[in-house]
C-alpha cells in the first residue's frame, strides 16, 4: 500500500482528480453495461403513434434525412423522400424497403416552381401531408 501511495505523491491534485475521474467513468459503464445485459435497461426508443399521418422529408437520401425518415416510418408514417441525387434517393429506398414509403421524388427544393407542384401532387395523392421536415441543405 506504501509504495502506491509513493507513486501518486509525484502527481498534483489536477492529475489525481483525473485518475479518479477516470476511474468513476470506467465504473459506471462497466455497472450499465451490467444492467443493460441482465436486462433490467430498457433501450428502446419512445414510439409516438404517427398511424394515418402523411410526412414529406427534404433531403432525405442520405444522412439525417434517411434517420428521421427511417423514424418516422417506424412511428406509423406515410413517408414522401424527396432529394436531389437521384441515384442515392434509389439506394435508399432499397434499404429501407418499407409499403409505408409512399412516393419517392427527385427534387431540387431551391426550384419554388418544382416544389409547388410536387406539393400539390402529393396533397392529391394522399389528400393531405401532416408532417413536413425541411432538412435539405442548399450550398
Amino acid at each position: 500500500m506504501n509504495s502506491i501511495l509513493l507513486k501518486f505523491k509525484n502527481f498534483g491534485l489536477f492529475e489525481l482528480l483525473a485518475i479518479l475521474s477516470a476511474a468513476y467513468v470506467v465504473f459506471m459503464l462497466a455497472w450499465t453495461f451490467k444492467l443493460i445485459n441482465s436486462k433490467k435497461i430498457n433501450l428502446k426508443m419512445n414510439n409516438i403513434d404517427l398511424k394515418n399521418r402523411t410526412a414529406i422529408v427534404t433531403g432525405a437520401a442520405q444522412g439525417f434525412g434517411l434517420a428521421i425518415s427511417e423514424r418516422l416510418i417506424n412511428s406509423g408514417a406515410k413517408v414522401i423522400m424527396w432529394d436531389v441525387d437521384g441515384e442515392t434517393l434509389k439506394k435508399s429506398i432499397k434499404k429501407i424497403n418499407n409499403p409505408k414509403l409512399s412516393f419517392d421524388s427527385v427534387l431540387d427544393v431551391t426550384k419554388f416552381d418544382k416544389v409547388s407542384k410536387e406539393i400539390e401532387k402529393n396533397i392529391k395523392e394522399h389528400k393531405k401531408i401532416d408532417i413536413f421536415i425541411n432538412n435539405a441543405g442548399i450550398s
